[in-house]
């Protein structure tokens, strides 16, 4: 139950020791406790050019501008500020707090979603001693060499190889594989995602994930969920991580933080995890120049307040039920169609694989040949998507880690009466092209027109 969210008005309005004392509970507390024995814990309340005006009345010029990030000085509002804490992250860290499941109380800030988890492997490794990372076939983390490194896509990785060393993999939701390689207690974290959104919205069975978790502690392995794309009332819980009464040591995020606004990441952990860090020694370790900045928290405030306030997880669990009930009627339909599944608004379509032989062999050249290699070719999906779209105006997406199911990811506010719109849209689409076939001819016509106008 949340009980209370800071606003960005209320962001604001904290003095200089409110500001410590947020990030002094929430944040990097011992980079706080150095920056406040050395002077530097002011709170700046305007600025212009190079002059920073503090809360006490005294004045500073700014000779480090944000290391080398502001070339042309500050605005009113300044947005990167080091080594200043800021309030705006400071009560962006207290309004995580009060919305992430378990035990997570410490926030690190960055500006994307893969560095959150970069980090995650960063700590575990740190906290546990160990070094090698657990992950789950068919997983997407990101595309930096960590997190491409706890990827099984060989068509993302193996263009950098080597990557980083002592990663392994496992197949997800199987239970008994996942003891088989804890019990070794080689390993300092698993990561996983609670649901493969890029793997076509696989969903584990129940009790999966809460039995990852019991796993991890019996071991003494860190277990890392990554909540970037179904945090935030994607699947119809804030994170979905609380579908199966789940308290992670780790939780990353992003995407939806920003509100489409603002580009922010986040990496949350429990105060025993954090006391990797909580030497002087080691509070640097994972700062970031950009993570943490005034307008990108201030907006991920605005974002978090919006959801609650709006009751958009509820919308979104809610529709997410519509959505599939709509759906599910036209697996029965069209044969096309191998499955229908989701939770809240990530919804996956899987079809049919083509039998091997000719006509696959003429619907994947085909495709090879409209995309010129810029996309898979079995990118099945990315067919359809294309229909939806030039003949009914619907964007839909495709899955990068199964190319034979699309997704219907709207945003939380979406409507009844536009999910069928969506729907009824989707079900011309496959009444048109019931066939791989029909579907190919249409667009390589439409590929041999374009190719003629230039």
């Amino acid at each position: 139950m949340i009980e209370k969210l800071l606003t960005t008005d209320d962001a604001r309005k904290l003095s200089r020791e409110e500001i410590y004392e947020l990030h002094k509970k929430h944040g990097n507390s011992t980079f706080i406790d150095l920056l406040q024995q050395l002077g530097f814990d002011k709170k700046v309340v305007s600025a212009d050019g190079l002059l920073l005006r503090y809360d006490d009345g005294s004045e500073a010029l700014d000779f480090i501008s944000g290391f080398g990030s502001v070339p042309f000085g500050h605005e009113n509002n300044p947005n990167i500020l080091h080594p200043h804490p800021n309030a705006m992250a400071a009560a962006l860290a207290y309004d995580l707090v009060q919305i992430t499941p378990g035990k997570i109380n410490k926030f690190f800030f960055f500006n994307d979603g893969a560095r959150p988890n970069e980090s995650a492997f960063k700590i575990a490794r740190a906290y546990t001693g160990r070094k090698k990372i657990l992950f789950a076939e068919n997983a997407f983390h990101g595309r930096s060499l960590g997190t491409l490194s706890a990827s099984s896509n060989k068509e993302y990785k193996d263009l950098f190889e080597p990557l980083v060393p002592g990663f392994e993999s496992i197949p997800y939701n199987n239970i008994n594989a996942l003891e088989e390689k804890l019990k070794t207690k080689e390993f300092a974290a698993l990561i996983l995602e609670p649901i493969q959104g890029e793997a076509g919205v696989i969903i584990p069975g129940i009790g999966y994930i809460r039995s990852a978790e019991f796993l991890c502690k019996k071991y003494k392995t860190l277990f890392i969920l990554d909540e970037v794309q179904t945090g935030f009332g994607r699947t119809g819980k804030m994170f979905a991580a609380e579908h199966d009464d789940t308290s992670p040591d780790i939780i990353t995020m992003a995407k939806a933080l920003g509100g489409g606004l603002a580009i922010i990441g986040a990496m949350g952990v429990t105060d025993e995890v954090y006391s990797a860090y909580a030497k002087k020694t080691r509070c640097l370790l994972d700062n970031s120049t950009f993570g943490g900045n005034y307008r990108s928290c201030e907006t991920a405030i605005d974002s978090i307040n919006r959801i609650v306030n709006e009751n958009l997880v509820e919308n979104a669990r809610e529709n997410g039920k519509y959505i599939l009930e709509k759906l599910k009627p036209l697996k029965e339909k069209h044969k096309i169609i191998k499955d229908v599944r989701g939770e809240g608004l990530l919804i996956g379509v899987e079809f049919e694989k083509p039998a091997e032989g000719g006509l696959k062999n003429l619907l994947l050249s085909g495709i090879e040949r409209i995309s010129g290699n810029m996309i898979d070719r079995e990118d099945v999906s990315a067919l359809f998507a294309g229909r939806m779209l030039n003949e009914h105006g619907i964007l839909i997406a495709f899955s990068l880690n199964n190319h034979y199911v699309a997704r219907f990811e709207p945003p939380l506010i979406v409507t009844k009466e536009q999910i069928d719109k969506a729907v009824d849209a989707f079900d011309k689409v496959l009444e048109k092209y019931p066939s791989y076939s029909s579907l190919l001819n249409v667009t390589m016509k439409e590929y041999i027109g374009r190719k003629i106008k230039r």
